[in-house]
Order: C-alpha cells, then sequence, then structure tokens
C-alpha cells in the first residue's frame, strides 16, 4: 500500500509538472525535465522491482526455513536418523539463517536507500516546481512589458504615419509652390523681353528696363516725362508711356507700382513771367515800351520733393490708367530723395536719381493662397 500511495503521489505530481510545463514554460526547458522526471521514474521503477524480488526471495527462503524447521523437527523426532545427517540439516539450516540475514539486511538496506531518493526525488521535484512557478511569473512580467512595449510602439508608429502624411502635404506644397514661382519667373522673363521690344520702338535711349527680385523695372528720366519742378505730363512724356501701357493692357495678370524719384535738391517751385500789357507812348519818351515785370508764381501746394516725387506718380498712374490699364492693378508711391541709383553729388548722378519707375511684378495671390492654412 506504501508503494501505490508513492505512485498516486508521483502520477499526481507529473500531471501537475505536465499542467505547468504545458503552460508556462518553452518547449526545451519541458522536454528536459520531462526527461530527467522520466529518468527517475524508471530508476524508481528498477529499485521496486528489485525490492519485489528480494520480498518474493524473502517469503522464499522463509517457507524453506519453515520447512527445514519441519524437517528438523522430524529429524529430531527421527532419532534413528544418523549425527552426519544431523549435522548435515544443521548446517543447511545455519546456512539458510545466515542467508535470510544477509537479505533481510540487503532489504532493509535497499528500502533505506529506496525512501532516500524518493525523498530526494521529492525535494528536487519541489524545488524544480518552485523554479517553474518562478519561471512562470517572469515570462508573464515579460509578457505584460511586452505588450507595453507593443502598445507604445504602435503609438509611435500612428505617430510617424500623421508626421509623413504632414510632411507629404507640405512637399506637395511646396513643390506647387516652386512650379508657380517657375511659371510666374518664365512669364516675368517674357514680359520683360516683350517691354525691352516696346521701349526699342521708342528709340529713346534713356528708358531702360531691367529684371531683379523677381520683378521688372521701367525706368524713365524725369526730363522725358515733366518739366523743371512741375507734376504735370508733357506730350513726349505720354507718348512714352503709350508704348508702356500697350504692353500692360495685354497682361492683366501683372501688378504695377509706379514709384517717383528725386534728387537731393531742395524743391523750389518755378515763378512764372507774363508780358505786361502795352501802354500809349508817354510823352517825352523815346517811344520804346517798358520791360515786361514779373509776376510772382502762384503759392504751390507742394511741400518739399517728398510731395513732387507723390505727385508725379499719381501723374503716371493716372496717365496709364486713362491708356487703359486697369485701375486695381496700379499703385503710385512717392519716395522722394531717398531711394537714389548714384551716392554722389555730380550733376549726372542728380540726372540719373531724377526718375520715375514703373515696377512690374506677377499677382501673387495665388503663392498666399498656398502659404494661407485651410479651415
Amino acid at each position: 500500500m506504501k508503494f501505490i500511495w508513492k505512485d498516486f503521489r508521483v502520477a499526481g505530481f507529473l500531471l501537475l509538472m505536465s499542467f505547468f510545463l504545458g503552460s508556462c514554460v518553452s518547449q526545451l526547458k519541458f522536454n528536459r525535465v520531462n526527461e530527467e522526471v522520466a529518468g527517475l521514474r524508471n530508476e524508481r521503477e528498477s529499485l521496486m522491482k528489485r525490492s519485489e524480488s528480494l520480498k518474493i526471495q524473502l517469503e522464499k527462503t522463509t517457507k524453506e526455513l519453515a520447512d527445514f524447521k519441519d524437517e528438523n523437527e522430524a529429524l529430531k523426532r527421527d532419532s534413528a536418523q544418523s549425527g552426519s545427517m544431523y549435522r548435515r540439516n544443521r548446517e543447511l539450516l545455519d546456512d539458510v539463517f545466515d542467508k535470510y540475514d544477509r537479505l533481510n539486511k540487503s532489504y532493509n538496506t535497499l528500502l533505506a536507500n529506496s525512501s532516500n531518493e524518493q525523498k530526494e526525488t521529492d525535494n528536487d521535484l519541489l524545488q524544480k516546481e518552485r523554479d517553474i512557478m518562478k519561471m512562470s511569473k517572469d515570462l508573464d512580467d515579460m509578457k505584460a512589458q511586452i505588450s507595453k512595449a507593443q502598445l507604445e510602439l504602435d503609438k509611435k508608429k500612428e505617430e510617424t504615419e500623421r508626421l509623413n502624411q504632414a510632411m507629404g502635404q507640405k512637399d506637395g506644397k511646396i513643390r506647387e509652390m516652386e512650379t508657380q514661382i517657375a511659371s510666374r519667373e518664365k512669364l516675368l522673363s517674357d514680359f520683360k523681353t516683350r517691354m525691352t521690344t516696346a521701349v526699342m520702338e521708342l528709340n529713346s535711349g534713356d528708358l531702360v528696363v531691367s529684371q531683379k527680385s523677381g520683378k521688372v523695372f521701367v525706368n524713365i528720366p524725369n526730363g522725358s516725362l515733366f518739366g523743371t519742378g512741375e507734376s504735370a505730363l508733357q506730350t513726349s512724356g505720354k507718348e512714352a508711356l503709350k508704348k508702356v501701357a500697350q504692353v500692360l493692357a495685354q497682361n492683366e495678370e501683372f501688378e504695377v507700382s509706379v514709384e517717383g524719384h528725386t534728387d537731393i535738391s531742395p524743391f523750389r517751385p518755378v515763378a512764372a513771367l507774363a508780358p505786361a500789357k502795352p501802354k500809349s507812348k508817354v510823352k517825352g519818351s523815346k517811344g520804346k515800351s517798358p520791360a515786361p515785370k514779373a509776376i510772382p508764381a502762384k503759392p504751390s501746394s507742394i511741400k518739399d520733393n517728398w510731395d513732387l516725387s507723390a505727385i508725379r506718380a499719381a501723374s503716371v498712374a493716372r496717365e496709364l490708367y486713362l491708356l487703359g490699364v486697369s485701375g486695381d492693378r496700379i499703385s503710385a508711391t512717392g519716395k522722394g530723395e531717398f531711394y537714389p541709383l548714384d551716392n554722389s553729388v555730380s550733376e549726372e548722378a542728380r540726372k540719373r536719381n531724377r526718375r520715375v519707375e514703373i515696377v512690374i511684378s506677377p499677382k501673387m495671390q495665388g503663392v498666399m493662397d498656398l502659404l494661407s492654412p485651410k479651415k
């Protein structure tokens, strides 16, 4: 019964180990532990077989001893038998007792060893069970950490995808802006060519067409447009503006800014001289008419060069409007003497600085729409 109870304990422990090993540890560790348990089980079964064999042998010996005792008793009753037979039987009996003692000692030794080995096996299995439980807990902790890391990784992936989408949208806007800017640069270059051709047709070496910073500049000296100190356009100035206005009217995609510039000389109104009315001859005179008197000019509303440059710019802008350029494309600005082309004080430098610049640039509404965030 003792071995049967131990068999049930071992079987239950093996089932418990199989449950833990099947659910918690890796296949490799499970196989190793299973092999160790199988080896211990085989060794235990071998010991149990040996013990059973010793039991059978002991029972056989005990039976032989009983037989010998019966035979001895028979010999004792049979007094007629010889002493040699008695001594033989006695030797046989002693030999049997000696064998019995040896077998009994061997059995007790085997039984003690089997108990110790079973105890050690139970202790080993208990320790392995504790190790398995610890590994199971460590594995659960690792799974929790992996799940947490996976969640963080998924968040990072989503954030990276959002950033990539935002970068793609920005790259698309940048490429679209670059395309529009390149288109405007080409448009501006073509416009400059047409404007240069129109200016050349005027046969005026004073008008200069240039391109810089994404704009076309038409530089017209004041001498070609206005008289000294005056803000009204001369006939020659109107003729010069006709060619410019024709090109502008045909290119409605451009905005026009008229900038007036002066030199550093202070503004002085021009005094108007009017001839005096002829008078009748005065007696005693030699018949000569008196010299004409200088009539003072009317007070001017122009205060300084800034005023003068702004009024001249407005006069040119008005003339362009009258020549067919849409008014919502034109602006006029007075720059005074603060934006000179030549900073020297020579007369040639002052002549260059006295000018009107017509600054032509493409409308940038498309680019501004791209820069503005969508609602």
